[in-house]
């Protein structure tokens, strides 16, 4: 019985080094698709930073972008402070006092129903 029982332990403990193996054996092919993974993520940074470097050249040194860049200066001299005044008198005529708001109809309406309700629940 002592044996039967060291026999199946010995042969539990094989499948159980049998199994160790297979994952060391994972974990090893894990680790190179790893490193894989790390020089090919490398080389398209790379390649990445190179075509943004590229394309920042050639918008810099395409003359449609040369021209649009020194209409943009042209256009950096204009005097808006005409616009702002008449914004600023838009936002004068639309401002409203506490006591407008509050004898609005609409807002005089709600706050009727407000106090109907209230009045409606004390009561119950």
């Amino acid at each position: 019985m002592f044996e039967d029982a060291t026999g199946d332990m010995m042969k539990q403990i094989e499948l159980v080094r049998k199994k160790f193996k297979i994952i060391d054996k994972k974990v090893e092919e894990l680790g190179e698709h790893t490193d894989d993974l790390h020089s090919s993520t490398d080389k398209l940074e790379a390649m990445y930073t190179e075509d943004i470097a590229q394309r920042k050249t050639w918008i810099e040194e395409h003359p449609q972008f040369k021209k649009s860049a020194s209409n943009s200066e042209e256009q950096s001299q204009v005097d808006l402070r005409d616009i702002d005044a008449i914004f600023d008198e838009l936002e004068q005529r639309e401002s409203k006092s506490y006591g407008a708001i509050f004898l609005n109809i609409a807002n005089l309406s709600m706050i009727g129903v407000i106090a109907l309700t209230a009045y409606t629940f004390m009561n119950l």
